[in-house]
């Protein structure tokens, strides 16, 4: 996958015009492949970067994930949604970093959790790990 700023700036400005912050997107090259993501964040540290509620977002192999710090991937059925989901979970919850999206946010925008080898990064890196 060639690294494509396009698919993310809308989600970008959405979340940003909402008042949160992004980092990203930024790329990852792995041996096995080259991936890349941004990391939404609900507050900005006193000192510098982000802090509060984050989580990040990929599109990857033609499909959107969604993942946790706690290590959960989930899918969205509807990515036009994307933005929306980041801005109600970060207005929903801004103090704390989570590990897991609470059940409504879940059942709102559909989200699917998917097995972690689902997601071709994870995948590949545990493949070579093994």
């Amino acid at each position: 996958m060639n690294f494509d700023k396009d698919p993310y700036l809308d989600i970008i400005a959405a979340i940003e015009s909402a008042g949160f912050y992004v980092s990203g997107p930024n790329q990852y090259v792995e041996p096995e492949c080259t991936w890349n993501r941004i990391i939404p964040a609900s507050k900005l540290r006193p000192q510098g970067g982000y802090t509060g509620n984050s989580f990040w977002i990929s599109l990857d192999e033609g499909g959107w994930y969604i993942g946790v710090w706690g290590g959960r991937i989930y899918s969205i059925r509807d990515p036009s949604k994307i933005a929306t989901m980041a801005i109600d979970w970060m207005t929903a919850e801004p103090n704390g970093t989570f590990h897991d999206f609470d059940s409504w946010l879940i059942k709102k925008y559909d989200l699917y959790d998917i097995d972690e080898n689902d997601f071709r990064p994870t995948r590949l890196m545990r493949d070579r790990n093994d």
